[in-house]
């Protein structure tokens, strides 16, 4: 197992494998994960969030181990090549959100006192060249012949028609709809709700278009 020695200023990379000592007090994975726990989010960060900066962090500490970097001591440069390396894979944006969680990550080392300064604090992701025209929605023609692939009456094609309809009509995210449930729709007096969950646990609730109230009634679908 890969163990980390901190130091106050960054070394030059060895020519030979490094040998990575624990340092006493608090590990990486202690440290990382008290700070997601109250600094993420305010300390309201959903599971998804959480998992999504484990997962990033992993992958980082990954390309170290492959690169024989110790992430103790890595400086400037060092980022601008773990940089480099998603530029070969990732897309700006891509790279945008892995690039921002490996500074937290060295946000929470410096708490931890395992760092005394954060490496990529000034490395930034490429320029995106792409136009930043981008249509957000399905003409009414697309979303028709969408419908049309999820036609017939089995529960699952009904269920597929549910889901397009929730994003289409209803403007739900693909996570909200991942996370309903039937206790999630409800009515009260005419009207039709659904309540939907997203990040920090927030709730919120969206009144269904009357036009598709019935026919999104998924509960009722299933007992045909």
């Amino acid at each position: 197992m890969l163990e980390f020695t901190p130091v106050s200023q960054p070394e030059v990379l060895p020519e030979s494998p490094i040998e990575l000592v624990e340092p006493k007090g608090k590990g990486l994975d202690e440290a990382f994960e008290e700070f997601l726990g109250f600094e993420v989010a305010d300390g309201a960060a959903s599971v998804d969030t959480i998992n999504n900066y484990k997962s990033q962090t992993k992958m980082f500490l990954q390309w170290c181990i492959d690169t024989e970097v110790n992430p103790l001591l890595a400086d400037k440069r060092h980022i601008q090549l773990y940089r480099k390396h998603l530029i070969e894979k990732y897309q700006p944006a891509t790279i945008q959100l892995k690039l921002q969680v490996v500074r937290r990550f060295y946000d929470a080392l410096i708490d931890s006192q395992l760092v005394k300064f954060n490496p990529a604090v000034n490395v930034k992701a490429p320029i995106n060249k792409r136009s930043n025209v981008k249509i957000q929605y399905l003409e009414l023609e697309q979303l028709t012949l969408l419908l049309k692939l999820a036609a017939g009456n089995s529960p699952k094609q009904k269920r597929d028609r549910v889901i397009v309809g929730l994003m289409a009509l209803q403007g739900l995210r693909t996570i909200e709809v991942q996370r309903l449930s039937f206790g999630d729709f409800s009515r009260q007096g005419k009207k039709n709700f659904i309540t939907v969950s997203a990040k920090r646990s927030q709730r919120r609730d969206k009144t269904k278009q009357s036009r598709f109230a019935s026919y999104l009634w998924y509960s009722s679908l299933r007992q045909e």
